[in-house]
């Protein structure tokens, strides 16, 4: 099962200081360091929506689920909390993507193209996914798809980007997966491509390992 959150940051003052009370002492310390307002409510508003959304499944109140984080920094449920859930965060622009899955799961989101997207598929994507990109009609739309469902298979082994997004392809109508190189076993991989109608400049993918995806929900909260 996997839950999904779109979620809109760009809220008031307000409401982000109203999802404080959702945070330990130590990520109000962190996030009131951050330079940019607007990348504090980000950060805030996002962190308490899912604090929330575990503490329901571990019955617990938002700031009391037990948070902790893997060596490359990517945060889990610590072994209070049986690391029973798992979960990953996305952010671009103003918005965000949550997901919490009962297998290890990475999300990615992105809300614009930058740069030129025949000469970045070059650089960060196999031989077969720089064809696709160059033969497709709308070349910025072919790469976020690609590269969102990139980001979210590296994000979901909790390396990220240190594994070369060049050595894997992920799958497509005539292009089967191809497993991440060591020391990065996947052994089973889905890739779900979510449409959002309200948001659709978005490109969304949602990477899963393990059993099959049963659930898939997206909420939208815009504040």
């Amino acid at each position: 099962m996997i839950e999904l959150t779109l979620l809109r940051t760009d809220v008031s003052d307000g409401v982000a200081d109203g999802c404080l009370a959702d945070l330990t002492q130590d990520e109000r310390n962190a996030f009131a360091g951050m330079r940019r307002e607007a990348d504090r409510r980000s950060r805030v508003v996002t962190r308490a929506v899912l604090r929330r959304t575990l503490g329901r499944k571990l019955g617990c109140g938002p700031a009391d689920v037990p948070l902790s984080h893997l060596p490359g920094g990517k945060p889990v449920l610590d072994e209070e909390g049986g690391r029973a859930w798992h979960f990953n965060v996305s952010h671009s622009g103003n918005i965000a993507l949550l997901a919490v899955a009962d297998n290890p799961v990475g999300v990615d989101v992105e809300t614009r193209m930058h740069g030129d997207p025949v000469a970045m598929a070059r650089q960060f994507f196999c031989a077969q996914e720089q064809e696709r990109v160059a033969g497709a009609r709308d070349a910025g739309e072919a790469f976020l798809a690609i590269w969102t469902a990139k980001e979210a298979v590296v994000k979901m082994t909790g390396h990220g980007l240190r594994i070369d997004p060049r050595r894997f392809c992920v799958p497509h109508a005539d292009t089967a997966f191809q497993p991440l190189p060591p020391p990065y076993p996947v052994a089973e991989w889905q890739d779900c491509r979510v449409a959002s109608p309200s948001l659709a400049d978005c490109s969304m993918a949602v990477s899963v390992m393990g059993a099959p995806i049963q659930e898939l929900r997206v909420e939208h909260y815009e504040h």
